[in-house]
This record gives C-alpha cells, sequence and structure tokens, in this order.
C-alpha cells in the first residue's frame, strides 16, 4: 500500500463508493416493520451481502490496477534513465575512439612540423598547429559525481542547455544517499532540470541560466537547490505551481514532491520577477 500514497489515485474510487452508499440509502425501508414480512429481510441481506463483494472485488481489481500502472511509470523512468546513459556511453566511445585517431595521426604530424620547422616557416608551423588544435577531440563528459547514472543525467540535460544557449552551473558534492534509489534521485534531478530548461529558454539572454547545487552536507540531510531564470510568465492555482506549457498540469513539480514526501523531506518553490527557485531537503536516515 505504500506506493498508493497518491491522493489523486483514491479519489478515483469515490464514484464506486458513492454508488454503493446510494443504494443502501434508497434501500432503506420507509418502515422497518417490512423487513419481517414474508422473506424481505432475508433478500436485503442477500442484496447487501453481494453488493459489499462486489464492493470488495472492485478494491481488489483497482489496487491492481493502479500497481501495475506504478510498476509501468517506474519501468519507463528506468528506462529514460537507461537511454541517458548509453548517450553518454556512446559520446565517452566516440571520444574514445577519435583519440586514438589522433595518437596514431600524431607521427605524421610530427614529421610535419619538423619539415616545416626546418625550413623556418614560422607562419606556417602556427597555422598548422591551430588547425591541429581545432581537430583535436573534446571530451564534452563532464564528470561531477561518482555516481555514474546521476551523471549521465547531469551531462544529458547539460547537453541539452547548451543546444538551447542556456549557462548551466553545477555544483555537486554527494557522496551517499542511503534511502533514494538511483532511479528516484535521478528521475528528480531530470525533472527539476527539465522544467528549469523549459522555463530559461524564454528568458532573456540575461537570464538564460540555471545553477544546481546538491550536498550532503553532515551526512543527514540531502540538500538540493535549484535556480534558473525565466520569462516572468508564471502558472498558479491556489498557490501551487503549474506548467506553462499548454495543458500542461505541472506533473514534473507533482512527482518531486512526491519523492520528497515519501521521505519526510521539504520542498519549496519560489519565485521573484525574473528567477525560479527549488529547495529540497531530504533526511538519509530512515529512523
Amino acid at each position: 500500500m505504500e506506493r498508493l500514497h497518491i491522493a489523486n489515485v483514491y479519489l478515483m474510487t469515490l464514484p464506486f463508493s458513492g454508488a454503493i452508499l446510494m443504494i443502501n440509502l434508497f434501500m432503506r425501508p420507509l418502515k422497518y416493520e417490512t423487513f419481517y414480512v414474508n422473506r424481505v429481510g432475508t433478500v436485503v441481506r442477500i442484496i447487501l451481502s453481494i453488493v459489499f463483494f462486489i464492493w470488495m472485488v472492485m478494491n481488489i481489481v483497482f489496487y491492481f490496477i493502479v500497481s501495475i500502472l506504478l510498476d509501468a511509470a517506474k519501468s519507463e523512468q528506468e528506462r529514460k534513465i537507461l537511454k541517458i546513459q548509453e548517450k553518454q556511453y556512446d559520446t565517452q566511445m566516440k571520444y574514445i575512439h577519435d583519440s586514438a585517431r589522433a595518437r596514431h595521426d600524431f607521427r605524421q604530424i610530427l614529421i610535419t612540423l619538423k619539415n616545416m620547422a626546418e625550413l623556418g616557416n614560422t607562419d606556417a608551423v602556427n597555422a598548422y598547429l591551430a588547425d591541429y588544435m581545432r581537430e583535436l577531440p573534446t571530451n564534452e563528459t563532464l564528470i561531477y559525481t561518482k555516481n555514474n547514472a546521476v551523471n549521465a543525467v547531469l551531462n544529458f540535460y547539460a547537453a541539452q542547455a547548451k543546444n538551447e544557449g542556456i549557462d548551466v552551473s553545477f555544483s555537486i558534492d554527494i557522496d551517499k544517499w542511503q534511502i533514494l534509489s538511483d532511479v528516484e534521485l535521478c528521475t528528480m534531478i531530470g525533472n527539476l532540470l527539465e522544467n528549469a530548461i523549459d522555463a530559461a529558454k524564454n528568458a532573456d539572454d540575461k537570464e538564460r541560466f540555471i545553477e544546481l547545487t546538491m550536498t550532503t552536507h553532515g551526512g543527514c540531510w540531502l540538500y538540493i537547490v535549484e535556480t534558473n531564470g525565466f520569462d516572468g510568465n508564471i502558472k498558479r492555482k491556489s498557490g501551487e505551481y503549474y506548467s506553462t506549457k499548454r495543458n500542461g498540469r505541472g506533473l514534473g513539480i507533482a512527482s518531486i514532491k512526491s519523492t520528497v514526501e515519501k521521505y519526510n523531506g521539504q520542498v519549496e518553490f519560489s519565485h521573484d520577477e525574473q528567477e525560479f527557485y527549488v529547495n529540497i531537503a531530504i533526511p538519509l536516515n530512515e529512523d
């Protein structure tokens, strides 16, 4: 039952429960003496027993349906993280291949430079070196943390932000998170950065930035602080933030809140004119 602690999911049971209540209200006799006429009382008891049995069966079926849906959602998140890791692996393999080719060609480059230097052609040497430096393979995968899954997610969204012309600054100092799985942590980080990119890409040039800080200072709490620029357009209802996308329901924010609340943590969303803030604190000890 721990996986079903979602208020909106429980609300789905209300229509059928309401129907059961209405059946009981309409079956209430105007005169209770009617129960003792012939077999009316027995028939009513049988009907109520059947209705109660159906209600129990429907609850059990509902539980298994929701469990299957939640398991499918979890599997989808795991596949998404694996695809991100696969992309980062392909990037690393390309860098290794290009580096090996560059090392293989290095002897020929030295010979060419030596001949140019012997001829005293300094300008040609400088031009050749400049071309060579431009052709050198660059490793775009940065090491933010020792956790491969988290590192892959950070690099994936850093590359997306770069493509949108967004400045990114990550400060990651995490050594443990005893109660959070890799999937939960990566999903939370992914939702944070995905929302931040969607917001920052619509901001003015000077506000196109994302800053993310993660630390386990003291070893007792995981702190996550994210700040990003945006265009000032905010969608709120009853104090809750919603996605500004068309028909957006803010599912990323809801997912973040659900994970934090699962571990008795705290999350705060706020904003000013051009900046959006997220502050998360999750206790790392189960007691």
